[in-house]
């Protein structure tokens, strides 16, 4: 449900997702948005929390969902800095490899639940 929500929500077209991983306790998502989202990354995050907070306590009884604060990392300026490129693709990998480094699988391609959605935009 929540990966389904992350994709819903690129086909809008307000965010293009260029790594995800689901794990039992976090999400892990790197991120931009797209040209028809105005509004601020605790906009988004408040909003997508809250609906997927919904479904989830509608679907399984499951409430909370998600604690109240999240950590960001925003990556500014990547594109003007030589090592922005590197920058992106070493954020994307460490998401792809949480469940990894976990020892939940050897491979993230094993986990169900990560996954690229659009091209870094290098």
């Amino acid at each position: 449900m929540v990966i389904n929500e992350i994709q819903h929500r690129r086909e809008l077209g307000e965010i293009k997702v260029y790594s995800h991983c689901l794990m039992p306790d976090h999400l892990h998502v790197l991120l931009s948005f797209g040209t028809k989202y105005d509004k601020t990354l605790q906009n988004w995050v408040s909003a997508f929390k809250r609906f997927t907070s919904r479904e989830a306590k509608v679907a399984n009884g499951i409430s909370p969902l998600w604690q109240r604060n999240f950590h960001d990392h925003v990556i500014r300026g990547w594109s003007h800095s030589p090592n922005g490129p590197n920058e992106l693709l070493e954020k994307a990998q460490y998401i792809l490899n949480n469940p990894v480094r976990k020892m939940m699988v050897s491979s993230w391609t094993e986990y169900p639940y990560c996954g690229i959605m659009d091209e870094l935009p290098l």
